[in-house]
């Protein structure tokens, strides 16, 4: 009786294109998530710097 192989009579594997596509799909979340914190860290950032009128309020700005 003949082996079974994995496959297909054209020759692509089939577990092969699975694996890629599930490593091309925990890619793309990485990426997604990366943008994400990235977005919501420069958000924090700029909270955390005042920006110049909020410092001239606190008289640190000297009048010119």
């Amino acid at each position: 009786m003949p082996r079974r192989r994995n496959r297909r009579p054209d020759g692509a594997q089939l577990r092969k294109q699975h694996s890629d596509r599930a490593l091309s799909l925990m890619l793309l979340g990485d990426f997604e998530t990366g943008l994400w914190a990235r977005s919501a860290i420069t958000a924090l950032a700029m909270r955390r710097h005042p920006i110049w009128p909020e410092i001239a309020e606190f008289g640190t700005a000297k009048n010119l």
